[in-house]
């Protein structure tokens, strides 16, 4: 393998689930039908660094993943108490 443009570097993601690991319990029983939400982002984010909100669902073995981007403070700030980004776009909504 070689090297790409972007060279190397972490992908940092963080998975979310409900206080009793609803999701996940879920997901470990093979389900036709699983979602997980997490936020992802390439290199060690910094607040103003661009990261990515991203919904995944898996249908009869085929993911789907909608995403979208924002600085990690909004980020942070709508996942501890709802507070939404200053820019919501048609993903964001959903």
């Amino acid at each position: 393998m070689q090297v790409d443009e972007y060279g190397m570097y972490p992908i940092c993601s963080i998975y979310f689930d409900t206080d009793d690991y609803r999701l996940i319990r879920a997901s470990l029983e093979k389900p036709v039908y699983k979602e997980k939400l997490r936020l992802r982002s390439y290199g060690v984010p910094q607040a103003e660094d661009t990261v990515f909100l991203e919904l995944k669902k898996k249908f009869k073995g085929v993911v789907y993943k909608r995403r979208t981007e924002m600085p990690l403070a909004q980020a942070a700030a709508y996942l501890r108490d709802g507070t939404p980004p200053a820019k919501t776009d048609q993903i964001f909504r959903e």
